[in-house]
C-alpha cells in the first residue's frame, strides 16, 4: 500500500480503494477520460486548441475526438435541468408571496393613515415616514428570511437527495459541489430578503407618504384619494397572484401529466420478482474467453439451480436501464456496406436472459446450448429490427454481421419484442443479440445476472451471492438491486421535476387564496358603511354576497387571462421535459383554469357572507 485517501473523497465513484492504470496497445483505454488542472493564467478553450494539436502530432491518422469541460460543469449536468425548474419555481413563489406581503403593508398602511398624518402635522418629513415604513417591511422580510434559512438547513438534505436521484451517477452532486450553507448561501438569503423587503415595501411607503393631511383627518382611507389608489395596487397585485400561480399550475399540471404517460409505456420486460447482480472479472486472473465463459456457465448453472429461482439469464454491458450496450453499424445480407447513418444496440446474453426478464419470443427460437463457438454463428433482433429492414417478411434465416471480427455472418434464428432499453421515454433502439458463447472476448468480462424468483425478488439474493463465491472467491458481487427499482430509478428526473413543481404549484394556489380572501376582506371592512346604506334601502343579504364575489371574481378572472398569456409562452421552456403531452395541452390549460377560478371564487365567498350578515344599524354607525 502506498498511500491512504481522505474518508471523504469519492470521486469519480464510491471507492474503497484505487489502483493504477496499465496502458495497453489495444483499444480497451479508447474511453477513459483525462482529468487535468490549468494553470491560472490558461482558458479551456486555449488548452483545448493545444490537446487537439498534440493529438494530431501524435497520430495524424487518427480520428479520435476530444473534448474538454469543467468538472463542475461535468457534474452537475444530470441535474441541471431539474434545478433550473426549481429555480423558476422559487422565484415565482417568491414573487407571490410578496405580492402577499405587499397587499397586507397596503392595507396596513391605510388602516395607518391617520397615525401617518399626524406624524407630519407634528413635523415628520415624508422622507423620514418612508424610512420608517421601509425599515418595518425590511425588518419583517429579515425575520422571513430568518426563519426559510432555518426550515433550508433542516430539509437541506432531504432536498439534496430527492435532487441526487435524477442523477445518472448518485452521489457525484455531494462529491463535486458543495451542499452546506456556507457564507455565500448565507448572503445570498440576506441579500434577497433585503431586496424583497425594499421592493415590495416601497410602494406602501411612498403612498402614505403622499397623503394629503388635511382630507385624511376628515375622511376615511376608503374615500380619499391615497385609499383609491392603494385599492387599485392591491386589486394589481392580486391579478399578478393569479397569472403567476397559473403559469405555476400549468407547468405542474403538464409535467404531472407527462409523468403518468410514462409510467403507463411498456418497458418491454415483466419486472415483477426480477434481481439483477453485477460480476466483472479481474483481467490478471482471467485472460482468455475460455476462463471467462466457464465462469459465466459456473455461476449461471448454480444460480438456476436455487430453490425459488424460475430462471436466470446474463447480459455483458447492457443491462436495461442501466447501460445502453455497444452502439455500432452493421452489415445486412446483399450489402456491401453498413447502412448509412444506422446503429444498432449489440448485447451478448445467455440463453435464459429473454425468460428471466420477460422479453416475449414473437419469431423462431431463443438461444440453446447448441449455440458453441463451434457451431455457427447466430443472432436474436429486436421487432423494430425487422419492421425497418424486413417489414412484413419473416427475420429468421436472414443474415447479419455485426461488425465484429469474431463474429462474421450470422443467421438470424429469433425475434424478440421491442425492449425500452434506454428508459421508458426514449425509442426502443434496434437491438441485435449474441449468445455469450460467440461472443467477442472484450465483453465478456462483465455481467448483469438477472433472476427471476418465484417470490420476493431480493430474497434470493445471499444464496446467489453464495453461488458465485462458491465458483470463484475472490469475484465480489456489487450493484444488487430489483428490476423495479431500476425503472424507477430511471424515472427520478421527471419525478422529481413533477414533485417539486407540484409542491411550489400547490403552495402558490394556497397563496393566492389567501390574497384574494385578504383583499376581499379587507374591502368588506372598508365598505361596511356603505354596506348598510345599501341593504338598508332594501339589498338582500344574497345581493351583497354577489357583489363581493363579483369584485373578487372579475379580479381572479383577469389573472387568470393574463396567466394563460403568460403559460402559452413559458411552457415552451419545459417541452423538452414532456413525455407525450404537448407544451399547449388543451386540457391541462382548461383544468387548471378551472381550478384556479374555484379557488378564487371560494376565497371571495368566505369574507362576502361576513358582508351579508352585516346589522344594517351598526353598519350605518361604523365609520
Amino acid at each position: 500500500m502506498r498511500g491512504v485517501m481522505p474518508a471523504r473523497l469519492q470521486f469519480p465513484n464510491e471507492a474503497d480503494f484505487w489502483t493504477p492504470m496499465v496502458l495497453t496497445s489495444d483499444r480497451s483505454n479508447a474511453m477513459d477520460q483525462i482529468i487535468a488542472r490549468l494553470k491560472p493564467d490558461v482558458t479551456i478553450e486555449r488548452a483545448g486548441q493545444d490537446i487537439t494539436l498534440i493529438a494530431h502530432r501524435l497520430n495524424p491518422d487518427s480520428s479520435i475526438q476530444l473534448s474538454l469541460a469543467f468538472l463542475n460543469d461535468k457534474a452537475v449536468a444530470d441535474i441541471r435541468p431539474a434545478l433550473t425548474v426549481l429555480l423558476a419555481a422559487v422565484g415565482l413563489v417568491l414573487l407571490i408571496a410578496c405580492a402577499n406581503v405587499a397587499n397586507l403593508l397596503l392595507s396596513r398602511a391605510t388602516a395607518r393613515q391617520k397615525e401617518i398624518v399626524m406624524r407630519r402635522v407634528l413635523g415628520a418629513s415624508s422622507l423620514r415616514i418612508v424610512r420608517q415604513m421601509l425599515t418595518e417591511s425590511v425588518l419583517l422580510a429579515a425575520v422571513g428570511g430568518i426563519l426559510g434559512l432555518l426550515l433550508a438547513l433542516a430539509t437541506r438534505n432531504r432536498m439534496a437527495s430527492l435532487v441526487e436521484q435524477s442523477m445518472a451517477q448518485p452521489g457525484a452532486i455531494h462529491r463535486i459541489v458543495a451542499m452546506d450553507v456556507d457564507v455565500w448561501v448565507l448572503a445570498f438569503s440576506l441579500l434577497v430578503s433585503v431586496a424583497t423587503g425594499i421592493l415590495f415595501g416601497l410602494a406602501p411607503a411612498l403612498q402614505i407618504s403622499k397623503a394629503d393631511a388635511q382630507s385624511s383627518l376628515k375622511v376615511s382611507g376608503t374615500k380619499s384619494a391615497s385609499g383609491v389608489r392603494s385599492q387599485q395596487v392591491r386589486s394589481i397585485l392580486i391579478v399578478g397572484e393569479f397569472a403567476l400561480t397559473l403559469v405555476l399550475l400549468v407547468g405542474a399540471g403538464l409535467l404531472l401529466k407527462s409523468f403518468a404517460r410514462l409510467l403507463d409505456v411498456d418497458p418491454g420486460l415483466a419486472a415483477q420478482n426480477v434481481t439483477i447482480l453485477n460480476l466483472e472479472l479481474p483481467e490478471i486472473r482471467y485472460r482468455t474467453d475460455v476462463q471467462m465463459r466457464a465462469f459465466h456457465s459456473a455461476v449461471l448453472d448454480r444460480i438456476s439451480a436455487l430453490p425459488g429461482v424460475h430462471a436466470a439469464g446474463s447480459v455483458g454491458y447492457g443491462l436495461p436501464f442501466g447501460e445502453g450496450g455497444i452502439q455500432g453499424d452493421f452489415t445486412l445480407q446483399g450489402q456491401t456496406e453498413p447502412p448509412r447513418g444506422i446503429t444498432a444496440s449489440k448485447l451478448v446474453v445467455s440463453p435464459d436472459y429473454f425468460r428471466a426478464l420477460g422479453i416475449p419470443l414473437k419469431e423462431g427460437r431463443a438461444f440453446d446450448q447448441s449455440d458453441t463457438g463451434a457451431s455457427q454463428p447466430v443472432v436474436i433482433v429486436s421487432q423494430s429490427f425487422v419492421r425497418r429492414f424486413w417489414p412484413g417478411r419473416s427475420a429468421v434465416g436472414q443474415k447479419i454481421n455485426p461488425g465484429f471480427r469474431e463474429t462474421g455472418w450470422c443467421s438470424v434464428v429469433g425475434v424478440v419484442g421491442d425492449l425500452k432499453q434506454e428508459g421508458l421515454a426514449n425509442d426502443a433502439p434496434l437491438t441485435i443479440y449474441m449468445p455469450y458463447s460467440q461472443g467477442p472476448t472484450f465483453l465478456l468480462s462483465f455481467m448483469a445476472i438477472a433472476i427471476r424468483t418465484n417470490g420476493a425478488p431480493l430474497s434470493v439474493v445471499n444464496a446467489a451471492r453464495a453461488q458465485v463465491q462458491s465458483v470463484d472467491p475472490e469475484i465480489p458481487v456489487f450493484g444488487v438491486s430489483s428490476m423495479e427499482k431500476l425503472i424507477s430509478k430511471s424515472l427520478s428526473e421527471p419525478r422529481l421535476n413533477s414533485v417539486l413543481l407540484a409542491a411550489f404549484a400547490g403552495l402558490a394556489l394556497v397563496l393566492a387564496a389567501v390574497g384574494i380572501y385578504g383583499v376581499i376582506a379587507y374591502s368588506v371592512t372598508q365598505r361596511t358603511h356603505e354596506i348598510g346604506i345599501r341593504m338598508a334601502l332594501g339589498a338582500g343579504p344574497h345581493s351583497m354576497t354577489s357583489l363581493m364575489v363579483g369584485k373578487g371574481a372579475r379580479l381572479a378572472l383577469a389573472g387568470i387571462g393574463l396567466g394563460l398569456v403568460a403559460a402559452l409562452a413559458l411552457t415552451r421552456l419545459i417541452a423538452n421535459f414532456l413525455f407525450g403531452v404537448t407544451a399547449t395541452d388543451p386540457a391541462t390549460f382548461v383544468g387548471v383554469s378551472l381550478l384556479l377560478a374555484l379557488v378564487g371564487l371560494a376565497g371571495c365567498y368566505i369574507p362576502a357572507r361576513r358582508a351579508a350578515r352585516v346589522d344594517p344599524m351598526v353598519a350605518l354607525r361604523y365609520e
